[in-house]
C-alpha cells in the first residue's frame, strides 16, 4: 500500500492517535480512509470511545509511541502536554490540531525538541482555506490591512472559552494571509480580559508595515465571521462559513466572486492529514515555521496569554 503525492509513490506511515470523545472517533474514521497512513492504535486518556473496536487501544502512551512512526493529537492538546515531549524525544513525527491550551513557550520547547530529533512538527489550524489565501494573494497581492469581525452566539455554554477560541482562530487566520513576524499588538477594549469576557478587540502591527484589527463579539444570537483584506486598489472579502471569497477591485475586469460550497463538507482533519503527509514525504523534512503553523500558534497564544492574568490552560 502506498500514498500517492504529486504522482509519486511513497510507503505508508504508521500513525498512532491521541484524543478524546467524538472528535477522536471521527478522526479515526477519517484516518482509516486516508491512503497515506496505517493506524497503529489510539490513546484516549480517560475518555470513552464507543466506535472502532477493531482498532487497538493503548492505555500506556509510551507503548503507542513505540509502535508508531508518527503521532496525531486530534483535540485538546493541553491534555497531552506531558505526552508531546515523549513523542519528540522518541524521534516520532507529530501532527497537532491545536488550540490555545498549548502556550507559546510550551511550543517553543517542543519545536527545539523536534529540531534536535530531525522530525516533522506540524500544527494544522482550522480557519482560512488554502484556496482562499492563494486567490487573495493572486488578485490583491500582499495585504496592507486586514479586518476580522467574529461574532459568537451569546447562548454558547462556555462564553469565555468561546471568545478565546475565536481570537485564536482569527489571529492564526491573519498570519496565514499575512505571513510576517509581529512587531507589536495592543487592545482597544477589555485591556485585561475577565474570566468570562463577551467582547475583545486586538490590533496587530507587523514588521513589514502591515496591520490587522480583530473584533470578537459575543453578544449575537448566531456565530459568523467576515475577513476583509485591503490594498490600495483592491479588497478581498472572505466568508469562511459560506466558503465564499469576493474580490472587489478598481479594475472591473478583476472583480469577481468565488464560491466553493462543497468545502462545507470537507473535513479539517482530512486537510491536516494531507498537509502532514506532504511534509513527511518532502525532501529534507525542513518546514518553514510559517508553513508549519508554528508562528501562527505562537503569535495567537502570546496575545491570549498577555490578556489573561492566569495560566492559559486554566480557562
Amino acid at each position: 500500500m502506498a500514498y500517492v503525492c504529486n504522482h509519486t509513490l511513497y510507503a505508508m506511515i504508521r500513525a498512532g492517535v491521541f484524543g478524546s470523545g467524538e472528535v477522536l472517533e471521527n478522526a479515526l474514521e477519517r484516518l482509516r480512509q486516508h491512503n497515506g497512513f496505517l493506524i497503529t492504535g489510539y490513546h484516549s486518556g480517560g475518555s470513552i470511545v464507543n466506535k472502532h473496536s477493531v482498532i487497538q487501544q493503548y492505555r500506556i502512551p509510551e507503548e503507542l509511541i513505540s509502535v508508531s512512526e508518527a503521532l496525531i493529537i486530534t483535540n485538546d492538546p493541553g491534555d497531552f502536554q506531558d505526552v508531546i515531549p515523549l513523542v519528540l524525544k522518541s524521534s516520532r513525527h507529530l501532527l497537532i490540531f491545536p488550540d490555545f491550551s498549548l502556550s507559546f513557550y510550551q511550543v517553543d520547547s517542543m519545536l527545539k525538541l523536534a529540531e534536535e530529533a530531525g522530525v516533522v512538527f506540524y500544527l494544522h489550524q482550522d480557519g482560512i482555506k488554502d484556496w482562499m489565501k492563494d486567490l487573495t494573494q493572486k488578485y490583491c497581492g500582499k495585504p496592507e490591512f486586514i479586518q476580522v469581525y467574529s461574532y459568537i452566539d451569546k447562548r454558547h455554554s462556555s462564553q469565555g472559552k468561546a471568545i478565546f477560541n475565536a481570537l485564536y482562530k482569527a489571529v492564526t487566520g491573519v498570519i496565514k494571509l499575512n505571513p510576517n513576524n509581529l512587531r507589536k499588538f495592543h487592545t482597544n477594549m477589555v485591556p485585561y480580559c475577565p474570566p468570562d469576557p463577551l467582547m475583545t478587540n486586538v490590533r496587530l502591527e507587523f514588521e513589514n508595515g502591515s496591520a490587522a484589527n480583530i473584533t470578537i463579539n459575543g453578544f449575537f444570537e448566531r456565530s459568523d465571521t467576515k475577513i476583509e483584506v485591503f490594498r490600495n486598489d483592491c479588497e478581498a472579502i472572505i466568508d469562511p462559513v459560506l466558503m465564499e471569497l469576493s474580490i472587489v477591485s478598481k479594475d472591473p475586469n478583476v472583480s469577481r466572486i468565488f464560491n466553493r460550497s462543497s468545502d462545507l463538507q470537507s473535513s479539517v482533519f482530512s486537510e491536516g492529514l494531507d498537509g502532514f503527509a506532504l511534509r513527511l514525504f518532502s525532501p529534507g523534512l525542513y518546514i518553514d515555521p510559517f508553513e508549519s503553523g508554528i508562528i501562527a500558534h505562537k503569535t495567537a497564544t502570546k496575545i491570549i496569554n498577555k490578556f489573561i492574568p492566569y495560566p492559559v490552560r486554566s480557562v
